[in-house]
């Protein structure tokens, strides 16, 4: 239950179509929401008491859905074409340099290889209508 979405100009979970995202601990649930000036941010909902925290602090809408790494530590998130990595830890983000040329509009999710040594998504090369995956490598983790 949110228990403050009523209160809020733009209530409930808003932006890009996703699915919920529970945290590798199981404490929290993250989704989606506008802020307060209509930007699409993360939140976490805690599955105890529904009390909701803003956890990214993109300035801009997030366009894409999030996605999180198989340990429950990082998500991803999409602004237009621009990656960000999330830290759940420390709440750092990190904008990725990926070179977007070859592809048009990535289509859902970056999702996190295993290992956390890289990336992968769903895009269309260039002057295609098809639909490929395409992968990069991260730089290692360092906490």
């Amino acid at each position: 239950r949110l228990t403050n979405t009523q209160a809020s100009e733009y209530p409930g979970i808003a932006g890009p179509r996703h699915w919920l995202i529970a945290s590798g601990c199981g404490r929290w649930i993250v989704a989606l929401k506008k802020d307060s000036k209509g930007v699409v941010r993360l939140i976490r909902v805690s599955v105890q008491d529904g009390q909701t925290e803003w956890i990214s602090g993109n300035r801009q809408s997030i366009t894409h859905p999030p996605a999180i790494d198989p340990n429950g530590g990082r998500l991803t998130y999409l602004v237009s074409n621009r990656l960000t990595i999330l830290d759940l830890y420390s709440y750092e983000e990190t904008q990725v340099e990926w070179d977007t040329q070859g592809f048009s509009e990535v289509t859902g999710p970056v999702q996190f290889l295993p290992g956390e040594q890289g990336v992968f998504w769903n895009a269309r090369p260039s002057g295609s209508p098809w639909l490929q995956i395409w992968t990069a490598s991260l730089e290692p983790l360092r906490r």
